[in-house]
């Protein structure tokens, strides 16, 4: 979900499982949510059992994005930040690439 001031892709802590689009969706304005088990991934698109459903309603959208922002505003490891679970984070190759070390 683009946030004000558009997306910030250093900010790779966090996991989520929906998407909120606010705007033009099959031809008209409309707040939508996805929802569900489903990762955002090739396999997951292609070969696993997963659930993902579509919710058609203003308030459950604005239930996400709060969340989402809420998540936002405090998921990123920051500086100051010296928690054992902050310490190490690695991104995960895509997928098809070898896990490194």
């Amino acid at each position: 979900m683009p946030v004000d001031g558009g997306p910030d892709l250093q900010r790779p802590a966090g996991r989520t499982k929906y998407v909120a689009i606010d705007g033009k969706y099959d031809g008209a304005l409309n707040k939508i949510t996805f929802t569900g088990s489903q990762n955002a991934s090739g396999p997951a698109l292609r070969e696993n059992d997963e659930a993902y459903v579509k919710i058609d309603d203003d308030s459950v959208h604005d239930t996400y994005r709060t969340h989402f922002l809420n998540v936002w505003n405090v998921a990123y490891p920051g500086a100051n930040d010296n928690t054992n679970l902050c310490k190490g984070v690695k991104v995960l190759p895509q997928d098809g690439e070898v896990k490194t070390a």
